[in-house]
């Protein structure tokens, strides 16, 4: 945000609320830094929290379509492609259901759209969860992710355990492809 970018998020309930304080610390007052998605299949636009939410980013509510409304499976890729599309870098962190139900494993999804569709992608796996997972069962994740670093600075970078120098080192390039690229920015997806 600091460097003139968006985060795109898909509104995971660990991870808001801290995007939300980061944003309310800010002295501007703008909400386009931090666009918050949500399925209507999660999200009722009269719920409390989606309200206040509005206050500090913009709220994009996702009418699940084509298939059974009350299909989750169905809502959420809806979700990821309308994220997909708005993004200009991709960051995997964490993430679930890598072990029990593989198929439902967002990260992984997210991923593999940003990276075919040429978007930057970094991904933490130091965190844990399915950003992990997906890097040690993939030999093959670091090919193609278009974010101007090494394989072996990619490596480094998805084993690291210190949030701090993860963020300074993808907002560092970030920066670095925009001034390439004459770009102003990136609008990001947080994969989680």
């Amino acid at each position: 945000m600091t460097y003139g970018g968006q985060i795109i998020h898909g509104c995971h309930p660990s991870f808001t609320p801290i995007l939300l304080d980061c944003v309310r610390g800010r002295n501007d007052v703008s909400t386009d830094l931090l666009e918050l998605c949500a399925s209507r299949y999660f999200v009722n636009p009269d719920d409390n929290d989606w309200n206040r939410w509005s206050r500090h980013s913009k709220t994009t509510l996702i009418e699940s379509t084509g298939g059974n409304a009350d299909d989750r499976d169905t809502s959420l890729a809806v979700l990821r492609d309308y994220m997909a599309k708005q993004c200009t870098a991709f960051v995997a962190v964490g993430g679930r259901w890598w072990s029990s139900v593989p198929g439902r494993a967002g990260v992984p999804r997210e991923f593999e759209r940003a990276k075919a569709a040429g978007v930057p992608c970094f991904i933490l796996g130091g965190f844990g969860g399915a950003s992990q997972t997906y890097v040690q069962e993939n030999p093959d994740w670091a090919e193609d992710l278009n974010n101007g670093l090494s394989r072996k600075e990619n490596e480094e970078l998805s084993r690291t355990t210190n949030f701090a120098l993860a963020a300074g080192r993808i907002a560092s390039q970030l920066q670095i492809l925009s001034s390439s690229t004459g770009e102003q920015g990136f609008n990001g997806m947080s994969g989680m």
